[in-house]
């Protein structure tokens, strides 16, 4: 096992993963390049009508069943253009607040686990784990939303409902848009959540160089009874480990 600390500017370990497909996740800027493929992005924004700012209050609800879930997901990441960059799937496991397992199967295998104090990405086939500290740093902001840790909700962000001509009516349930803008972040400008019959279908990470992300989640289920081991990492033998501080 060799242990590196990763120096700003100089290297990042997270620039070798095979389309660092889970970089929005650790860390929004990371991006690999690859095939683009002609696509058109879905970001909410763009088809807004109008906006209602809405209190905390009314989003915690609908996130509190996915804090506690498991389920599949497919992620897609999107250049300034709206092409398609990259694509991937897997499944996923939260548990509140800030437990979370994020295991992508295609196209490459990569696993991002926390137990809500530390963050390994662990990539098999480079035999590397990055560990980083679950911290309350501006670029953790999606994973903490969605995994629990509700403090980001009511300190963070501005939250808009958005409001389309077909969703003027807003006790309608089934299809659910909001915009959250951080109030202090340098590489997120929105985080966009869509529900319909109050369960989460996707959610779109803007980043402030014009790159989107969208996670659409499926098949989710209540989280039961999971062992707390789900949510830690054991470093296999012969694993470069890289510490991002």
């Amino acid at each position: 096992m060799r242990i590196f600390n990763v120096l700003p500017g100089f290297f990042n370990p997270r620039k070798l993963l095979k389309g660092a497909l889970l970089g929005v996740v650790i860390s929004v800027s990371a991006h690999a390049a690859s095939e683009n493929t002609a696509a058109t992005n879905p970001s909410l924004s763009n088809k807004a009508e109008a906006n209602n700012v809405v209190n905390a209050e009314e989003l915690k609800p609908l996130l509190q069943p996915l804090a506690n879930s498991t389920g599949e997901f497919e992620q897609r990441l999107y250049d300034q253009q709206g092409e398609l960059v990259q694509e991937s799937s897997g499944t996923f496991a939260l548990k509140q607040p800030g437990r979370f397992r994020w295991d992508t199967v295609e196209p490459f295998p990569q696993n991002l686990i926390s137990n809500g104090k530390t963050i390994w990405l662990y990539d098999p086939d480079l035999e590397q784990v990055t560990i980083k500290s679950f911290a309350d740093q501006q670029d953790q902001l999606p994973i903490r939303l969605i995994s629990g840790d509700f403090s980001v909700i009511e300190s963070g962000f501005e939250i808009s409902r958005i409001i389309e001509q077909s969703d003027a009516d807003l006790s309608n349930t089934e299809n659910q848009h909001y915009v959250l803008k951080p109030l202090e972040s340098e590489q997120l400008k929105t985080i966009e959540l869509t529900f319909s019959e109050n369960h989460i279908q996707s959610m779109t990470v803007t980043e402030t160089t014009g790159f989107n992300t969208v996670f659409e989640f499926q098949n989710n289920q209540p989280l039961e009874k999971l062992e707390l081991s789900t949510f830690e990492f054991a470093v296999p033998d012969g694993t470069d480990v890289f510490y991002d501080n």
